[in-house]
């Protein structure tokens, strides 16, 4: 079933306007990591330890696990390789820093590119036409 934009409900963490960022999640519309993802502990948004539902993500080369994307790193995180599917505290029940273990992200859809987080015209690159493992459409 097509999913349709929503606006004035809140379904993206900080996005008011409540547009959801995946724009059909109709069956073999949207394409998830294959086993889900594994975010390192490290991972931040705007130095929050809560990473947002539409933020875009890259892999960190030396240990295969997921952060926030940046153009500007070198670690292998300057890759976009996919939009995160559902919001993700790091923290545990204690307050410290874990890795996220099987978290959704997506690699195949159509997405709303004014609600992802994180993004830049070299992510959205990376993430075009099926590169780097993503066939993602923008919509803008």
């Amino acid at each position: 079933m097509p999913f349709n934009v929503r606006v004035g409900v809140t379904t993206v963490a900080g996005l008011a306007s409540g547009r959801e960022f995946v724009m059909d999640r109709g069956v073999g519309q949207v394409t998830h990591y294959p086993g889900g993802i594994v975010i390192a502990a490290a991972a931040r948004n705007s130095g929050s330890t809560t990473l947002p539902k539409g933020l875009v993500m890259g892999r960190i080369t030396a240990s295969g696990k997921f952060a926030q994307y940046s153009d500007s790193a070198s670690d292998g995180t300057e890759v976009a390789r996919g939009v995160l599917d559902e919001e993700v505290d790091i923290l545990d029940p204690d307050g410290v820093a874990q890795d996220a273990q099987g978290k959704k992200m997506v690699i195949r859809g159509v997405l709303d590119n004014g609600v992802l987080f994180g993004v830049d015209a070299n992510g959205r690159a990376d993430m075009d036409q099926g590169r780097n493992g993503c066939a993602c459409i923008f919509i803008v």
